[in-house]
Protein backbone atom coordinates (compact mmCIF):
# COMPACT_ATOMS: atom_id res chain seq x y z
CA UNK A 1 0.00 0.00 0.00
CA UNK A 2 1.50 3.38 -1.02
CA UNK A 3 2.03 6.16 1.50
CA UNK A 4 -0.33 8.37 -0.50
CA UNK A 5 -3.09 5.71 -0.31
CA UNK A 6 -2.61 5.36 3.45
CA UNK A 7 -2.90 9.12 3.87
CA UNK A 8 -6.09 9.18 1.78
CA UNK A 9 -7.61 6.38 3.89
CA UNK A 10 -6.81 8.28 7.09
CA UNK A 11 -8.30 11.50 5.69
CA UNK A 12 -11.49 9.70 4.64
CA UNK A 13 -11.80 8.02 8.06
CA UNK A 14 -11.33 11.37 9.82
CA UNK A 15 -13.95 12.94 7.56
CA UNK A 16 -16.45 10.17 8.26
CA UNK A 17 -15.91 10.42 12.01
CA UNK A 18 -16.14 14.22 11.89
CA UNK A 19 -19.56 13.98 10.21
CA UNK A 20 -20.72 11.45 12.74
CA UNK A 21 -20.96 8.56 10.25
CA UNK A 22 -19.00 5.97 12.17
CA UNK A 23 -20.31 7.16 15.51
CA UNK A 24 -23.85 6.98 14.15
CA UNK A 25 -23.23 3.43 12.89
CA UNK A 26 -21.85 2.45 16.29
CA UNK A 27 -24.86 3.94 18.05
CA UNK A 28 -27.18 1.87 15.89
CA UNK A 29 -25.34 -1.35 16.78
CA UNK A 30 -24.92 -0.46 20.46
CA UNK A 31 -28.01 -1.60 22.40
CA UNK A 32 -26.40 -1.05 25.80
CA UNK A 33 -27.49 1.49 28.39
CA UNK A 34 -24.40 2.77 30.28
CA UNK A 35 -25.06 2.66 34.04
CA UNK A 36 -21.48 3.31 35.12
CA UNK A 37 -20.45 0.05 36.76
CA UNK A 38 -22.63 -1.99 34.39
CA UNK A 39 -24.22 -2.03 30.96
CA UNK A 40 -27.88 -2.92 30.56
CA UNK A 41 -30.01 -4.14 27.66
CA UNK A 42 -33.79 -3.98 27.89
CA UNK A 43 -35.69 -6.91 26.39
CA UNK A 44 -39.16 -7.06 24.94
CA UNK A 45 -42.27 -8.30 26.71
CA UNK A 46 -44.82 -10.31 24.74
CA UNK A 47 -47.36 -10.64 27.56
CA UNK A 48 -49.31 -7.69 29.00
CA UNK A 49 -48.59 -6.68 32.59
CA UNK A 50 -45.52 -8.93 32.57
CA UNK A 51 -43.24 -6.10 33.68
CA UNK A 52 -39.82 -5.14 32.41
CA UNK A 53 -37.12 -7.68 31.53
CA UNK A 54 -33.48 -6.82 31.05
CA UNK A 55 -29.95 -8.19 31.06
CA UNK A 56 -27.16 -6.42 32.96
CA UNK A 57 -23.47 -6.88 32.14
CA UNK A 58 -21.18 -6.06 35.09
CA UNK A 59 -18.13 -4.13 33.89
CA UNK A 60 -15.55 -5.07 36.54
CA UNK A 61 -15.75 -8.83 36.03
CA UNK A 62 -17.58 -11.40 33.87
CA UNK A 63 -21.02 -11.35 35.45
CA UNK A 64 -24.41 -11.17 33.78
CA UNK A 65 -27.66 -10.57 35.65
CA UNK A 66 -30.97 -11.74 34.23
CA UNK A 67 -33.85 -9.61 35.52
CA UNK A 68 -37.51 -10.40 34.97
CA UNK A 69 -40.86 -9.14 36.26
CA UNK A 70 -39.46 -5.65 37.06
CA UNK A 71 -36.42 -7.16 38.76
CA UNK A 72 -38.45 -9.33 41.12
CA UNK A 73 -36.36 -12.22 39.79
CA UNK A 74 -32.67 -11.27 39.51
CA UNK A 75 -30.46 -14.21 38.54
CA UNK A 76 -26.68 -13.73 38.43
CA UNK A 77 -24.35 -15.78 36.20
CA UNK A 78 -20.59 -15.23 36.59
CA UNK A 79 -17.40 -16.90 35.35
CA UNK A 80 -14.90 -16.50 38.16
CA UNK A 81 -11.88 -17.94 36.35
CA UNK A 82 -11.49 -14.71 34.38
CA UNK A 83 -10.88 -11.64 36.53
CA UNK A 84 -10.53 -8.53 34.42
CA UNK A 85 -12.48 -5.44 33.47
CA UNK A 86 -14.77 -5.75 30.48
CA UNK A 87 -15.41 -3.43 27.58
CA UNK A 88 -17.59 -3.21 24.50
CA UNK A 89 -15.53 -3.25 21.29
CA UNK A 90 -16.31 -0.41 18.88
CA UNK A 91 -18.96 -1.32 16.28
CA UNK A 92 -20.19 -4.33 18.28
CA UNK A 93 -23.09 -5.20 20.55
CA UNK A 94 -21.21 -7.39 23.00
CA UNK A 95 -19.12 -7.18 26.15
CA UNK A 96 -15.69 -8.80 26.34
CA UNK A 97 -13.57 -9.67 29.37
CA UNK A 98 -10.04 -10.67 28.26
CA UNK A 99 -7.60 -12.38 30.57
CA UNK A 100 -4.72 -14.59 29.38
CA UNK A 101 -5.67 -17.94 27.85
CA UNK A 102 -9.41 -17.45 28.28
CA UNK A 103 -11.87 -14.70 27.47
CA UNK A 104 -15.57 -14.25 28.20
CA UNK A 105 -17.89 -12.76 25.57
CA UNK A 106 -21.55 -11.93 26.25
CA UNK A 107 -24.17 -10.39 23.99
CA UNK A 108 -27.96 -10.08 23.74
CA UNK A 109 -30.05 -12.19 21.36
CA UNK A 110 -33.09 -11.12 19.41
CA UNK A 111 -36.48 -12.64 20.14
CA UNK A 112 -37.26 -15.88 18.31
CA UNK A 113 -38.98 -19.20 18.87
CA UNK A 114 -37.93 -20.55 22.26
CA UNK A 115 -37.01 -17.12 23.57
CA UNK A 116 -40.06 -15.01 22.81
CA UNK A 117 -38.77 -12.12 24.93
CA UNK A 118 -35.15 -12.35 23.75
CA UNK A 119 -32.13 -13.68 25.58
CA UNK A 120 -28.35 -13.58 25.68
CA UNK A 121 -25.32 -15.73 24.99
CA UNK A 122 -22.28 -16.06 27.22
CA UNK A 123 -19.17 -17.60 25.65
CA UNK A 124 -15.99 -18.91 27.19
CA UNK A 125 -13.41 -18.22 24.48
CA UNK A 126 -10.47 -20.65 24.72
CA UNK A 127 -7.31 -19.45 22.96
CA UNK A 128 -5.53 -22.76 23.55
CA UNK A 129 -6.22 -26.19 24.99
CA UNK A 130 -7.43 -25.75 28.59
CA UNK A 131 -6.29 -27.66 31.66
CA UNK A 132 -9.81 -28.96 32.26
CA UNK A 133 -12.86 -29.85 30.21
CA UNK A 134 -15.30 -28.57 32.88
CA UNK A 135 -16.28 -24.89 32.93
CA UNK A 136 -18.14 -23.66 36.02
CA UNK A 137 -20.44 -20.64 36.22
CA UNK A 138 -21.46 -19.34 39.64
CA UNK A 139 -25.21 -18.79 40.01
CA UNK A 140 -26.74 -16.48 42.63
CA UNK A 141 -30.25 -15.17 43.22
CA UNK A 142 -31.76 -18.60 42.58
CA UNK A 143 -33.27 -19.15 46.03
CA UNK A 144 -36.82 -18.65 44.75
CA UNK A 145 -36.32 -20.52 41.47
CA UNK A 146 -36.71 -24.16 40.45
CA UNK A 147 -34.26 -25.62 37.92
CA UNK A 148 -35.99 -28.44 36.04
CA UNK A 149 -33.73 -30.71 33.99
CA UNK A 150 -35.13 -31.70 30.57
CA UNK A 151 -34.11 -35.30 29.80
CA UNK A 152 -34.49 -37.09 26.49
CA UNK A 153 -38.06 -38.16 25.80
CA UNK A 154 -39.06 -41.74 26.39
CA UNK A 155 -39.92 -43.92 23.42
CA UNK A 156 -43.56 -43.85 24.49
CA UNK A 157 -43.55 -40.03 24.43
CA UNK A 158 -41.92 -40.02 21.00
CA UNK A 159 -44.45 -42.55 19.71
CA UNK A 160 -47.21 -40.28 21.02
CA UNK A 161 -45.89 -37.46 18.84
CA UNK A 162 -44.01 -35.37 21.42
CA UNK A 163 -41.03 -33.38 20.12
CA UNK A 164 -38.15 -32.14 22.27
CA UNK A 165 -35.56 -30.26 20.17
CA UNK A 166 -31.90 -31.27 20.38
CA UNK A 167 -30.88 -28.12 22.21
CA UNK A 168 -33.65 -28.72 24.79
CA UNK A 169 -32.53 -32.27 25.59
CA UNK A 170 -30.16 -31.86 28.53
CA UNK A 171 -31.26 -28.26 29.17
CA UNK A 172 -32.92 -26.55 32.16
CA UNK A 173 -36.32 -24.87 32.39
CA UNK A 174 -36.35 -22.33 35.22
CA UNK A 175 -39.56 -21.49 37.08
CA UNK A 176 -40.48 -19.06 39.82
CA UNK A 177 -41.36 -21.00 42.96
CA UNK A 178 -44.99 -20.54 44.05
CA UNK A 179 -45.64 -17.77 41.52
CA UNK A 180 -47.79 -18.33 38.46
CA UNK A 181 -50.89 -16.96 36.75
CA UNK A 182 -52.08 -13.36 36.84
CA UNK A 183 -53.94 -11.47 39.54
CA UNK A 184 -55.48 -8.42 37.87
CA UNK A 185 -53.70 -5.28 39.02
CA UNK A 186 -50.51 -7.17 39.80
CA UNK A 187 -47.66 -8.73 37.82
CA UNK A 188 -48.57 -11.28 35.16
CA UNK A 189 -46.42 -14.32 35.99
CA UNK A 190 -48.23 -16.37 33.33
CA UNK A 191 -46.94 -19.96 33.57
CA UNK A 192 -44.32 -18.94 36.15
CA UNK A 193 -41.51 -19.73 33.71
CA UNK A 194 -38.67 -17.22 33.90
CA UNK A 195 -35.91 -18.55 31.61
CA UNK A 196 -34.64 -21.53 29.70
CA UNK A 197 -30.97 -22.53 29.65
CA UNK A 198 -30.38 -24.48 26.48
CA UNK A 199 -27.87 -27.28 26.01
CA UNK A 200 -24.57 -25.64 25.02
CA UNK A 201 -22.18 -26.44 22.21
CA UNK A 202 -18.40 -26.23 21.84
CA UNK A 203 -17.28 -24.92 18.43
CA UNK A 204 -13.69 -24.76 17.15
CA UNK A 205 -12.03 -22.37 14.66
CA UNK A 206 -12.95 -24.54 11.66
CA UNK A 207 -16.61 -24.85 12.64
CA UNK A 208 -16.38 -28.35 14.10
CA UNK A 209 -18.83 -28.64 16.97
CA UNK A 210 -20.10 -30.96 19.66
CA UNK A 211 -22.78 -30.93 22.33
CA UNK A 212 -21.61 -30.24 25.87
CA UNK A 213 -23.22 -31.53 29.08
CA UNK A 214 -25.04 -29.03 31.29
CA UNK A 215 -25.47 -29.61 35.03
CA UNK A 216 -26.80 -27.42 37.83
CA UNK A 217 -26.03 -28.21 41.47
CA UNK A 218 -26.08 -25.95 44.54
CA UNK A 219 -25.41 -22.63 42.83
CA UNK A 220 -22.96 -23.94 40.21
CA UNK A 221 -23.84 -24.34 36.53
CA UNK A 222 -21.25 -26.66 34.96
CA UNK A 223 -20.56 -27.15 31.26
CA UNK A 224 -18.57 -30.29 30.43
CA UNK A 225 -17.03 -30.52 26.96
CA UNK A 226 -15.92 -33.97 25.68
CA UNK A 227 -12.18 -34.21 26.28
CA UNK A 228 -11.51 -35.73 22.86
CA UNK A 229 -13.06 -32.70 21.18
CA UNK A 230 -10.70 -30.38 23.09
CA UNK A 231 -7.75 -32.65 22.26
CA UNK A 232 -8.49 -32.56 18.51
CA UNK A 233 -9.88 -29.02 18.18
CA UNK A 234 -8.41 -26.21 16.11
CA UNK A 235 -8.16 -23.26 18.50
CA UNK A 236 -9.67 -20.90 19.45
CA UNK A 237 -12.73 -22.79 20.74
CA UNK A 238 -16.02 -21.25 21.91
CA UNK A 239 -18.15 -22.80 24.67
CA UNK A 240 -21.53 -21.09 24.46
CA UNK A 241 -24.38 -21.48 26.96
CA UNK A 242 -27.51 -19.61 25.80
CA UNK A 243 -30.12 -18.09 28.11
CA UNK A 244 -33.61 -17.28 26.89
CA UNK A 245 -36.54 -15.36 28.32
CA UNK A 246 -39.85 -17.13 27.73
CA UNK A 247 -43.15 -18.17 29.32
CA UNK A 248 -43.77 -21.13 27.01
CA UNK A 249 -42.72 -24.72 27.55
CA UNK A 250 -39.90 -25.94 25.29
CA UNK A 251 -41.39 -29.32 24.35
CA UNK A 252 -44.23 -29.72 21.85
CA UNK A 253 -46.92 -32.34 22.17
CA UNK A 254 -49.48 -33.59 19.63
CA UNK A 255 -52.45 -32.48 21.67
CA UNK A 256 -55.59 -30.27 21.61
CA UNK A 257 -56.63 -31.46 18.12
CA UNK A 258 -55.46 -32.40 14.65
CA UNK A 259 -55.77 -34.41 11.46
CA UNK A 260 -53.37 -37.32 10.98
CA UNK A 261 -53.63 -39.95 8.24
CA UNK A 262 -57.27 -38.96 7.59
CA UNK A 263 -58.11 -39.41 11.29
CA UNK A 264 -59.48 -36.34 13.05
CA UNK A 265 -59.02 -36.13 16.81
CA UNK A 266 -59.72 -33.81 19.74
CA UNK A 267 -57.86 -34.07 23.05
CA UNK A 268 -58.67 -32.35 26.34
CA UNK A 269 -55.42 -31.45 28.10
CA UNK A 270 -55.53 -30.32 31.73
CA UNK A 271 -53.17 -29.38 34.52
CA UNK A 272 -53.89 -29.37 38.26
CA UNK A 273 -53.21 -26.31 40.40
CA UNK A 274 -54.19 -24.93 43.77
CA UNK A 275 -56.02 -21.65 44.30
CA UNK A 276 -55.09 -20.53 47.80
CA UNK A 277 -57.69 -17.75 48.02
CA UNK A 278 -61.10 -16.78 46.72
CA UNK A 279 -61.38 -14.86 43.48
CA UNK A 280 -63.29 -14.11 40.29
CA UNK A 281 -62.10 -15.70 37.05
CA UNK A 282 -61.33 -13.26 34.24
CA UNK A 283 -59.78 -15.45 31.52
CA UNK A 284 -57.82 -18.58 30.64
CA UNK A 285 -54.76 -18.49 28.36
CA UNK A 286 -53.52 -21.44 26.30
CA UNK A 287 -50.08 -21.63 24.69
CA UNK A 288 -50.30 -23.31 21.28
CA UNK A 289 -49.39 -23.24 17.57
CA UNK A 290 -50.18 -25.09 14.35
CA UNK A 291 -47.61 -27.62 13.21
CA UNK A 292 -47.34 -26.58 9.57
CA UNK A 293 -49.94 -24.10 8.36
CA UNK A 294 -52.47 -21.63 9.73
CA UNK A 295 -55.67 -23.42 10.72
CA UNK A 296 -59.03 -21.96 11.73
CA UNK A 297 -60.53 -24.03 14.54
CA UNK A 298 -63.06 -23.77 17.34
CA UNK A 299 -61.38 -23.83 20.75
CA UNK A 300 -62.59 -24.40 24.28
CA UNK A 301 -60.96 -23.48 27.61
CA UNK A 302 -62.28 -24.72 30.95
CA UNK A 303 -61.76 -24.79 34.67
CA UNK A 304 -62.74 -27.93 36.62
CA UNK A 305 -62.79 -28.57 40.34
CA UNK A 306 -60.28 -31.36 40.89
CA UNK A 307 -61.59 -34.61 42.39
CA UNK A 308 -64.91 -32.97 43.21
CA UNK A 309 -66.87 -36.24 42.84
CA UNK A 310 -64.17 -38.83 43.38
CA UNK A 311 -60.61 -39.48 42.22
CA UNK A 312 -61.51 -39.62 38.53
CA UNK A 313 -64.18 -36.98 37.96
CA UNK A 314 -64.08 -33.20 37.88
CA UNK A 315 -67.07 -30.84 37.97
CA UNK A 316 -67.05 -28.02 35.44
CA UNK A 317 -66.65 -24.62 37.16
CA UNK A 318 -66.10 -22.30 34.19
CA UNK A 319 -65.90 -22.69 30.43
CA UNK A 320 -65.54 -20.43 27.42
CA UNK A 321 -65.54 -21.19 23.69
CA UNK A 322 -64.01 -19.17 20.86
CA UNK A 323 -65.16 -19.95 17.33
CA UNK A 324 -62.93 -19.76 14.27
CA UNK A 325 -59.66 -19.10 16.06
CA UNK A 326 -56.84 -18.54 13.55
CA UNK A 327 -53.97 -20.63 14.96
CA UNK A 328 -50.70 -19.77 13.20
CA UNK A 329 -47.33 -21.53 13.10
CA UNK A 330 -45.93 -19.07 15.67
CA UNK A 331 -46.17 -20.27 19.27
CA UNK A 332 -48.13 -17.82 21.38
CA UNK A 333 -50.88 -17.57 24.01
CA UNK A 334 -54.54 -17.42 23.02
CA UNK A 335 -56.82 -15.86 25.64
CA UNK A 336 -60.40 -16.97 26.39
CA UNK A 337 -62.50 -14.45 28.33
CA UNK A 338 -64.55 -16.01 31.12
CA UNK A 339 -67.87 -14.90 32.60
CA UNK A 340 -66.58 -13.71 35.99
CA UNK A 341 -67.22 -17.05 37.68
CA UNK A 342 -66.66 -17.06 41.45
CA UNK A 343 -63.82 -19.23 42.71
CA UNK A 344 -63.17 -20.51 46.20
CA UNK A 345 -59.85 -21.59 47.63
CA UNK A 346 -59.58 -25.15 46.31
CA UNK A 347 -57.82 -27.50 43.90
CA UNK A 348 -58.65 -26.97 40.22
CA UNK A 349 -57.76 -28.31 36.79
CA UNK A 350 -57.26 -25.82 33.96
CA UNK A 351 -57.80 -27.35 30.52
CA UNK A 352 -57.94 -26.70 26.79
CA UNK A 353 -59.42 -28.41 23.73
CA UNK A 354 -59.98 -27.71 20.01
CA UNK A 355 -62.08 -29.20 17.23
CA UNK A 356 -60.15 -31.61 15.02
CA UNK A 357 -63.04 -31.60 12.53
CA UNK A 358 -62.04 -28.04 11.59
CA UNK A 359 -58.47 -28.97 10.60
CA UNK A 360 -58.13 -28.93 6.81
CA UNK A 361 -54.59 -30.05 5.99
CA UNK A 362 -53.41 -33.61 6.66
CA UNK A 363 -51.16 -33.94 8.62
CA UNK A 364 -51.58 -31.01 11.05
CA UNK A 365 -51.54 -30.77 14.84
CA UNK A 366 -52.65 -27.90 17.05
CA UNK A 367 -49.90 -28.42 19.59
CA UNK A 368 -49.55 -27.96 23.32
CA UNK A 369 -46.32 -26.96 25.06
CA UNK A 370 -44.82 -28.24 28.29
CA UNK A 371 -41.64 -28.67 30.32
CA UNK A 372 -40.66 -31.65 32.41
CA UNK A 373 -40.93 -30.52 36.02
CA UNK A 374 -41.60 -31.85 39.49
CA UNK A 375 -44.56 -34.18 40.00
CA UNK A 376 -47.83 -32.44 39.18
CA UNK A 377 -50.98 -34.11 37.98
CA UNK A 378 -51.48 -33.95 34.22
CA UNK A 379 -54.81 -34.99 32.69
CA UNK A 380 -55.60 -35.84 29.07
CA UNK A 381 -58.45 -37.63 27.33
CA UNK A 382 -58.87 -38.16 23.60
CA UNK A 383 -61.52 -39.24 21.17
CA UNK A 384 -61.38 -39.74 17.41
CA UNK A 385 -64.02 -38.69 14.93
CA UNK A 386 -65.71 -35.52 13.73
CA UNK A 387 -67.98 -35.36 16.79
CA UNK A 388 -65.27 -35.72 19.44
CA UNK A 389 -65.06 -31.99 20.19
CA UNK A 390 -68.78 -31.62 20.88
CA UNK A 391 -68.68 -34.59 23.23
CA UNK A 392 -65.64 -33.44 25.16
CA UNK A 393 -66.60 -29.78 25.61
CA UNK A 394 -70.00 -30.80 27.01
CA UNK A 395 -68.58 -33.34 29.46
CA UNK A 396 -69.52 -32.45 33.03
CA UNK A 397 -68.15 -33.90 35.17
CA UNK A 398 -64.98 -34.58 33.21
CA UNK A 399 -64.53 -38.34 33.67
CA UNK A 400 -61.14 -40.02 33.66
CA UNK A 401 -60.20 -43.63 34.24
CA UNK A 402 -57.05 -42.58 36.04
CA UNK A 403 -55.09 -39.32 36.28
CA UNK A 404 -51.64 -39.30 34.73
CA UNK A 405 -48.58 -39.11 36.96
CA UNK A 406 -46.37 -37.61 34.26
CA UNK A 407 -44.18 -34.82 35.67
CA UNK A 408 -45.07 -31.93 33.38
CA UNK A 409 -46.02 -28.27 33.52
CA UNK A 410 -48.14 -27.18 30.57
CA UNK A 411 -48.32 -23.70 29.06
CA UNK A 412 -51.68 -22.80 30.59
CA UNK A 413 -52.53 -20.04 33.02
CA UNK A 414 -55.47 -18.16 34.53
CA UNK A 415 -56.12 -14.46 35.04
CA UNK A 416 -58.39 -13.59 37.96
CA UNK A 417 -59.35 -10.94 40.48
CA UNK A 418 -58.52 -11.72 44.09
CA UNK A 419 -61.33 -11.17 46.58
CA UNK A 420 -59.55 -12.58 49.62
CA UNK A 421 -58.94 -9.93 52.29
CA UNK A 422 -59.83 -7.21 49.79
CA UNK A 423 -60.57 -3.72 51.16
CA UNK A 424 -64.23 -2.80 50.86
CA UNK A 425 -63.52 -0.11 48.26
CA UNK A 426 -61.05 -2.08 46.16
CA UNK A 427 -61.42 -4.84 43.60
CA UNK A 428 -57.85 -6.09 43.98
CA UNK A 429 -55.32 -6.39 46.77
CA UNK A 430 -51.56 -6.68 46.95
CA UNK A 431 -51.25 -10.20 48.34
CA UNK A 432 -49.34 -13.31 47.37
CA UNK A 433 -52.48 -15.16 46.41
CA UNK A 434 -51.91 -16.17 42.82
CA UNK A 435 -53.32 -19.33 41.28
CA UNK A 436 -50.55 -21.90 41.23
CA UNK A 437 -50.13 -23.98 38.10
CA UNK A 438 -47.77 -26.35 39.77
CA UNK A 439 -44.52 -27.02 38.15
CA UNK A 440 -42.80 -24.93 35.01
CA UNK A 441 -36.72 -20.82 31.91
CA UNK A 442 -34.47 -20.86 28.58
CA UNK A 443 -30.80 -21.24 28.14
CA UNK A 444 -29.10 -22.65 25.07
Amino acid sequence: MSHLYKILVIIVAIAVVSTGGVLFADARIDTFIDLGDKQAVELGATLPEGGKSEVEFITDHPEIRLKKWNGEVNLGVSYDKVQTRGQRPFLSNRMEWKDGKEEVHAYPLDAKAGMEDGGFEIEVFLKEKPDTNVFDFTIDGAENLDFFYQPALTQAEIDAGDVRPENVIGSYAIYYKDHANHIIGQTNYATGKAYHIYRPKAIDAEGNETWAVLDYQDGVLSVTVPQKFLDDAIYPVRVDPTFGYTSLGATQSTEYCGLLSTTKFSITVGMSYNLSEAGTLDSISIGTKSSGNTETVDMFAALYREDSAGPSSHDLVASVERLDVSVTTTATFYTFTAASESLTADDYVIAGLCDGADVAVDPTNIKSFYDSSSNHTFYATSESGAGAYATRKAENPWLLVEPSTLARTYSLYATYTSTASAPANSATVNVQGQVILEGQMIIQ
